[in-house]
């Protein structure tokens, strides 16, 4: 649930003009909305989403016994006071945060994406949360954003059963989908945006996909479905396919063994390569108009330099 929370706050949050009014990022913005609103355009059970806290949910109000009664009626509740009262934080790696050149400006051990939280509601179904996100979430957002189509987001469900005919929120293969989508903007920079293969990080994969005690070989059977599905929309502008590595390039066990490694190679789809070999022609031909112009217009200023000499 905090994955879709975090793409409904950017959603919310995004100024589709912010590069002519960059003001508009500096402040902490603010974004209402109804609990209704949100689990069903993220396929969240409303069951689910709605019910009392769990154990589990108990222990975020372990130390705050006060503010159960206000902010803990529900999951949902319960998420979104967590999310604005404890920070993500970063271990192996950091948070950048950095301004419209994309040039960093500093770097963050921890980062609280929601603050102020107010919750009303004048019946379980009826519940509004109002609240702040973090101005360094939200100027990434748009500065170092890469595009999430929503309708492809969302339709990433479960198998539908007779209580939720359309599925609910696959988690997992959402996971995927930003990774893949990070992925292609580390593949659109300058030093990788012409090459038509670009290879991914098997281990974190497995990571994401919830696989970290699975063997391998199972692991990667079980990602080349999960990959091939999210593949298959419209906004992932390439395929994934699963290749095993070889065997001598990988450091053995203490038993002397070799685990089986896997890597991740993503291809672009003939129509993205297609998109792109157009666009070099139109720049191609573009550049050569401009010299063609600028090799005119030389000839006629030396033309009337030796008409006036």
């Amino acid at each position: 649930m905090a994955i879709d929370l975090l793409v409904w706050a950017a959603k919310e949050s995004f100024v589709p003009n912010f590069r002519e009014r960059l003001d508009l990022l500096i402040p902490a913005p603010s974004i209402t909305f109804h609990a209704a609103d949100f689990y069903r355009l993220f396929a969240q059970r409303r069951t689910s989403v709605l019910k009392p806290l769990t154990p589990g949910g108990e222990a975020i109000f372990a130390y705050k016994e006060k503010l159960r009664k206000d902010y803990g009626r529900c999951i949902l509740d319960a998420t979104m006071f967590s999310m604005s009262t404890n920070s993500i934080a970063y271990t192996d790696k950091e948070y950048r945060v950095v301004d419209q050149r994309r040039q960093e400006r500093y770097k963050l051990s921890s980062l609280k994406v929601f603050r102020g939280l107010e919750i009303v509601r004048s019946s379980r179904a009826f519940v509004r949360y109002t609240v702040e996100i973090n101005p360094d979430f939200v100027q990434n957002n748009h500065f170092l954003s890469q595009l999430i189509t929503i309708p492809d987001y969302v339709s990433l469900r479960t198998t539908g059963t007779d209580h939720a005919k359309q599925g609910s929120s696959w988690t997992v293969g959402r996971f995927l989908y930003l990774r893949m989508r990070y992925a292609w903007g580390l593949w659109c920079s300058a030093d990788n945006k012409g090459k038509n293969e670009f290879t991914e990080n098997f281990s974190e994969l497995m990571e994401i996909a919830g696989f970290v005690k699975t063997p391998a070989k199972k692991a990667a059977s079980l990602l080349r479905g999960y990959l091939e599905r999210v593949c298959t929309l419209g906004s992932i502008p390439f395929t994934a396919r699963i290749e095993k590595v070889d065997a001598g390039a990988v450091r053995r066990l203490p038993d002397g063994t070799r685990p089986a490694a896997y890597q991740v190679i993503l291809t672009k789809k003939a129509g993205q390569r297609e998109q792109e070999a157009e666009q070099q022609r139109l720049a191609t031909e573009q550049q050569r108009q401009n010299q063609a112009r600028q090799q005119g217009q030389q000839q006629v200023l030396k033309l009337t330099e030796k008409l006036h000499s």
